[in-house]
């Protein structure tokens, strides 16, 4: 499995909303490591516990579909977009 399919098993929607998704998916690889950013947007009224364990599956399950994946993953309300500037290498 890739990056995108991991991250597509975790997206959650309700009432044809979704309430958990994912996006800026940045990779990169340097030397014999694999780099992945991603931005993981929810509903603010989530505990901070409640992110912080997802966010926990969801590298994991990033680290075993891609093994050696470094993954850093931003919790962000879905109501926050945040844009980066700049160019970015994509994993092949």
């Amino acid at each position: 499995r890739d990056i995108n399919e991991v991250l597509e098993g975790f997206v959650l929607t309700r009432n044809g909303h979704e309430i958990l998704r994912f996006d800026h998916l940045y990779t990169r690889r340097a030397g014999g490591r694999c780099y992945a950013d991603v931005h993981m947007h929810m509903p603010g009224t989530w505990s901070l516990q409640r992110a912080a364990a997802l966010r926990l599956s969801v590298e994991q399950a990033l680290m075993s579909a891609v093994p050696g994946l470094r993954a850093t993953i931003q919790l962000l309300p879905l109501t926050v977009e945040a844009h980066f500037e700049g160019p970015h290498e994509k994993m092949e």
